[in-house]
């Protein structure tokens, strides 16, 4: 995903400065690729919004596209009970991707006693009501963090629970597990759990505990494909099947995956480095490095032609003329030739 051009530290700060500021904003829009912030900075905003309340009776919630905004904006105008103002969460409405004209007009004269959370997956900004937001309150876009703020909130929770973690593991992490904070937590909370008793976390932790992704194995089948290790190779593709992972899945994955190489080797082919390429290719850094080694061992028409035996593959499977699984075993065989 994209590591875009932006101070990814400030917006995480967003609501937590608020929150410490004691500033209440009338409208909250919270979304973004990186959903575990999302996650986070909204149960950290309803926490700090209904703190004063002695129940529910003031927070309404909403969830889905099926959400009917009148009957929303109805309860909006309703007066709180005993409070100061009426909390109302919607999450993935879906109407700040695709707009939403009667929420818009009704923004512009929204009740003074009413506090807006929306939560979404996708916005538009291009859109007039994501404007009229910002006009009103604050809209935080959370996109996946940096390697170095990655690093340094890996190295926190590994402290937190007592245990230390050098630089090289916690990338090794990430390199393994990718950049997404969900998976990252999900899976070190399983390593520090592995590790009580000990004092550090080691690249055999690592190994230990952290599950593959499909990705993982099949960059491993790619890396088997470039050393002619036919046998690694039929061995992870086993492996994949056992997993009840589709061969039409496996295939379309590996066909990105050379499609990725080919532009990263093409830009290193012209001097670009790492860290330039990353953000050609709206890449993480880490998974520009990570193919770095592996695109070093083919030549460019090498590369063009994996990738072209693999589009052949994936014609010929979807064209009827064979079967997915049969389309992705003759690749593979014909790979390691």
């Amino acid at each position: 995903m994209a590591q875009k051009k932006t101070d990814t530290r400030a917006c995480t700060r967003v609501i937590s400065d608020l929150i410490k500021a004691n500033e209440k904003k009338r409208i909250y829009l919270l979304y973004g690729e990186e959903s575990y912030l999302v996650q986070q900075n909204k149960n950290n905003l309803m926490k700090y919004l209904t703190s004063d309340m002695m129940d529910d009776m003031n927070v309404n919630r909403y969830q889905g596209p099926d959400v009917n905004v009148e009957q929303m904006i109805e309860m909006a105008e309703t007066l709180p009970f005993f409070a100061d103002y009426r909390v109302i969460l919607v999450e993935n409405s879906g109407w700040f991707a695709e707009g939403n004209s009667v929420l818009e007009e009704y923004l512009k004269k929204m009740s003074d006693s009413t506090i807006f959370v929306f939560v979404e997956q996708k916005v538009d900004g291009r859109k007039t009501i994501v404007s009229a937001v910002k006009e009103l309150g604050v809209a935080v876009n959370y996109l996946y963090q940096e390697e170095e703020i990655l690093l340094a909130w890996i190295k926190k929770k590994a402290n937190d629970a007592g245990l230390s973690i050098t630089p090289g593991i916690a990338k090794l992490l990430i390199g393994r597990v990718g950049n997404q904070m969900q998976r990252l937590s999900m899976e070190l909370e399983k390593v520090i759990s592995y590790c009580l008793g000990k004092s550090e976390i080691t690249a055999k932790d690592l190994d230990d505990i952290c599950t593959d992704t499909i990705e993982d194995r099949i960059f491993e089948m790619v890396e088997a494909v470039s050393l002619k290790n036919r046998k690694r190779v039929m061995s992870l593709y086993k492996d994949l099947l056992l997993l009840k992972e589709a061969p039409a899945k496996i295939l379309a994955i590996i066909n990105t995956e050379y499609a990725r190489m080919l532009s990263i080797k093409s830009m290193a082919d012209k001097g670009m480095n790492e860290a330039a390429i990353a953000s050609a290719l709206s890449m993480a850094p880490f998974m520009v490095s990570k193919r770095m080694p592996t695109v070093r061992k083919y030549q460019l028409n090498d590369i063009k032609n994996c990738l072209n035996k693999g589009i052949q593959a994936d014609y010929s499977y979807k064209a009827g003329k064979i079967t997915d699984r049969m389309a992705i075993e003759i690749l593979l065989v014909e790979l390691t030739e």
